[in-house]
């Protein structure tokens, strides 16, 4: 110990510096109430938690239903149109079977050449087959049909002969 009046030795200190406590300045209107912590909020039944999710669940559900529902009946409505376009061109496709049926009908064709071409039906039907005789039957037809030879050519027969016929052409 040290008398009391001793002179003291200077003690080595750390130095730690302290901030300064702020003491916030209080506005004339405030009130000098004392704040207080809050308790935390009161957790959730299990219960109230589980019919949350499955309103929530049940909205979506509907929601995509009703969704997939306005979907079907645009795909249903684009489906009958195509098939009503499937009916009335299969309708147009009908029509046009008919009609050219009509047109490559037999007794169409000969009422065409006889009446707008000036064709006539002949009154023998030769068929030629190769063999030893072609020559006789040429000679045949050769006869029985007259030449139109065209201004400015001379008269002549071309024979062309295919596998089983001959066919006779003049000029």
């Amino acid at each position: 110990m040290t008398a009391v009046g001793a002179p003291t030795r200077p003690v080595a200190r750390r130095a730690t510096a302290v901030a300064p406590v702020r003491v916030p300045k209080r506005s004339a209107g405030s009130s000098n109430r004392r704040l207080r912590v809050a308790e935390p909020p009161a957790r959730r039944s299990r219960s109230g938690l589980l019919l949350t999710g499955s309103l929530i669940v049940l909205f979506v559900a509907v929601l995509l239903a009703s969704a997939s529902q306005a979907l079907l009946v645009q795909s249903q409505d684009r489906l009958d149109d195509v098939q009503g376009e499937i009916y009335r061109q299969q309708a147009i496709a009908e029509q046009q079977r008919l009609q050219l049926a009509e047109l490559q009908s037999p007794s169409r064709i000969v009422a065409v050449a006889t009446e707008r071409l000036g064709m006539v039906a002949p009154d023998e039907v030769v068929y030629l087959h190769n063999g030893a005789d072609d020559d006789a039957l040429i000679s045949r037809v050769d006869e029985a049909v007259p030449e139109q030879v065209p201004a400015g050519e001379t008269p002549g027969n071309e024979v062309s002969a295919g596998d089983d016929a001959a066919v006779v052409s003049g000029g």
